[in-house]
């Protein structure tokens, strides 16, 4: 069924009309809090409902949705799950066009929760009303005023960063945190709960057209589209930075999720390779979430690179910052000729100006707001640096600093800048606050201050890297093969890709075998081509490096009966596996890393959803810890990584356009100097049940 587009997604963020069912006239009850909310910030018609109250916090209340006298554009739930239903079905009654369920006791649950929200969500699309959660805390729009928590807020100040989560206690709690520091203000929070109908792709939608949105966060514990929500915020994040959180990066996560909101996790490897090819940053924690958006808030539309320019107060504190850069594979600037002299002008003589900056002594000789100030911007005017890494302490000795004059002139730069401050709280509380409100992020710590930078550095660099890459659709293209017959049909469907395989011949019996091997003139390997035959090698399958018409005869005759292929043996070379996979919520994904035993032992590998082109596959090649192998450590020649990308790229295109293909592995590949080769491949065919498969594996 074909999803409703964003503008159905109106109602809840500029509704004319807001109904309260289960308000409250008890002050400090939720249905009472929303209300007072909502005076405050809405300026459209409010109507509580509540069965016995006849006003809720100054306002007309009325008995049910239906008894309203006008029209109704959202309401929220508030009422007890087992209520809901007949709550829901109120709405859809009255014409409203969309619903908040806030309770809680529904998937996450288990079996009667999830008959529960199946039923509301029924009602709603029937309807043709969207639902929103359940188990939730809604929409809140500082710009609208459509305030649906029943978290009591004050003095809400619209920003630029909108807000996509499923917890809506996470929700709230960042909220508070951010409403109380100040540090920046959020534009659009939507806690989306277990995500019955209105999902995070659906939000995305929404905000990708919203023009007061610049900067969006995430917390997700699923995503119920992998595809579609690659597909939009590859497209979206050119424009708007993305920063997610995503849990279930471990088993225990996984199952945590399920038991919160009634989520499945996924396979976390393929998430994070979706991320990086659509150009997302992943926070590892609540604490680098946070600061990642502000720092995005504050800093995406500056210049950012990983030249980082550092200027600080202390040495120490220089060599401790430098070490972050250097661990969030950023580097120190090196500043040119024509920089140092100018910072000699006010530097003592006996000092060299050099990386990382200290400028304790320059402090000392003219005061530190013309010593921080100078040298920022001495610094950033360098072409050499792309981003500044600013740290300076509170102590009596420099109270008379100015924040917000040092904060303004390293905004005239036009470069990316994160600060670090130090010291007593009387002097870092004003500061942090002036130099964030100047537009330089202030971080709790030096890791933090790297990290922001990292993410800065990595979004300018990928968004040309982005933008380049084929476009992928929510489903596969063409109707691709329906069964392989056999293997020499696997190895010839690889070589159709442009994927290069090592020669063979399939036969009926040993005599065939011997022929072959005669035609091919060299060492083969004699194996059984029985499709249904899983791993060949555990039942004496495969027979490698026969040289004799006796060892090839001998060989076949041992097998069992059936067809058989005749394959050359290859030379040597370092053993590759490139693989592609069907994943369940992402669709087509495509893998690399070092072959043979290595890939189970060191998990050494690099994945991205599919088809990708040949730039993006020597890409991946280039994140593997191996790679160096691979360009000629300690002597060795470089193998031909550009071949070895193009049948990736290839395979990554087979996996695409061939949906009745579950799986394909190649492993080994083997790869030389010049050229490479498959050697083995094993491909699953899909079986018309999507909870089984149809074995279809070649050894």
């Amino acid at each position: 069924m074909r999803r409703p587009d964003s503008s159905s997604l109106r109602c809840f963020f500029e509704p004319k009309s807001i109904a309260v069912i289960g308000a409250s006239r008890t002050p400090g009850r939720p249905g009472h809090t929303l209300v007072e909310n909502l005076r405050k910030a809405f300026a459209g018609q409010i109507y509580p409902i509540n069965t016995q109250a006849g006003e809720v916090a100054g306002l007309p209340a009325f008995p049910s949705v239906a008894e309203v006298p006008g029209d109704v554009e959202l309401a929220v739930v508030l009422v007890p799950a087992e209520s809901v239903p007949q709550a829901v079905m109120s709405c859809a009654q009255k014409g409203v066009r969309g619903v908040v369920v806030e309770a809680a006791d529904f998937a996450e649950i288990g079996a009667e929760g999830r008959l529960r929200q199946v039923q509301i969500a029924d009602i709603a699309r029937n309807a043709g009303m969207r639902l929103w959660g359940p188990n939730c805390l809604g929409v809140i729009d500082a710009r609208s005023g459509v305030i649906t928590t029943y978290q009591p807020l004050r003095d809400v100040v619209p920003g630029h960063t909108s807000l996509i989560t499923q917890s809506g206690a996470l929700a709230g709690a960042v909220l508070a945190q951010i409403h109380e520091a100040r540090t920046f203000a959020f534009n659009k929070v939507c806690s989306i709960g277990n995500k019955a109908d209105v999902d995070e792709c659906d939000l995305l939608e929404y905000l990708a057209g919203d023009p007061s949105t610049r900067v969006i966060g995430m917390y997700l514990e699923s995503i119920n589209d992998g595809r579609r929500f690659f597909d939009l915020t590859r497209r979206l994040a050119r424009e708007k930075p993305i920063v997610v959180l995503k849990s279930g990066r471990t088993p225990l996560g996984v199952a945590a999720s399920l038991s919160h909101t009634a989520s499945l996790a996924g396979d976390d490897g393929v998430v994070q390779a979706a991320f990086v090819q659509a150009g997302i940053t992943r926070a590892g924690d609540l604490g680098e979430f946070l600061s990642l958006l502000k720092t995005f808030d504050r800093l995406h539309r500056r210049h950012a690179g990983k030249r980082v320019a550092i200027v600080c107060t202390t040495g120490a504190g220089g060599v401790l910052a430098a070490d972050q850069l250097g661990l969030h594979g950023l580097e120190l600037a090196h500043l040119s000729k024509p920089t140092m002299a100018r910072l000699h002008e006010r530097f003592p003589a006996w000092l060299e100006p050099n990386q990382p900056l200290d400028i304790s002594p320059t402090m000392m000789k003219i005061g530190p707001n013309r010593a921080l100030q100078y040298a920022a911007e001495v610094v950033l005017a360098d072409e050499n640096v792309d981003a500044l890494l600013l740290q300076t302490f509170g102590l009596p000795a420099t109270a008379s600093f100015d924040p917000a004059a040092l904060a303004a002139s390293i905004a005239g730069k036009g470069k990316a800048a994160v600060a670090w401050l130090y010291g007593v709280r009387t002097y870092l509380e004003p500061w942090t606050a002036a130099l964030e409100a100047g537009g330089l992020p202030v971080m709790p710590d030096l890791r933090s201050a790297a990290r922001a930078l990292q993410a800065l550095a990595a979004r300018t660099g990928q968004e040309s890297d982005v933008a380049a890459g084929p476009t992928l659709q929510g489903g596969e293209s063409g109707t691709g093969v329906q069964l392989l017959p056999d293997t020499a049909g696997a190895f010839d469907l690889l070589r159709r890709y442009g994927i290069p395989a090592a020669q063979g011949v399939q036969v009926a019996d040993a005599e065939g075998a011997v022929r072959a091997a005669q035609k091919i003139g060299k060492a083969v390997a004699v194996k059984l081509a029985d499709m249904a035959i899983a791993h060949k090698t555990e039942v004496g399958g495969v027979r490698l490096n026969l040289r004799t018409q006796e060892e090839v005869r001998s060989a076949a005759a041992a097998m069992a009966k059936g067809a058989l292929y005749v394959q050359e043996m290859v030379p040597p070379g370092i053993e590759m596996i490139i693989s592609a996979r069907r994943d369940v919520q992402f669709g087509p994904v495509v893998m690399c890393g070092l072959g043979g035993l290595w890939v189970e032992i060191l998990r050494d590998v690099a994945l991205r959803l599919a088809p990708v082109a040949e730039d993006q596959a020597a890409r991946m090649l280039a994140e593997l810890k191996a790679y160096p192998l691979l360009r000629g450590a300690r002597g060795q020649e470089p193998r031909d990584t550009r071949l070895l990308a193009r049948a990736l790229a290839g395979l990554s295109r087979c996996i695409a356009e061939n949906p009745a293909i579950a799986t394909i592995e190649i492993n080994p590949f083997i790869l030389w100097p010049q050229g490479g080769s498959a050697v083995d491949v094993v491909i699953e065919m899909a079986a018309a049940n999507p909870q089984r498969s149809e074995p279809c594996r070649q050894m």
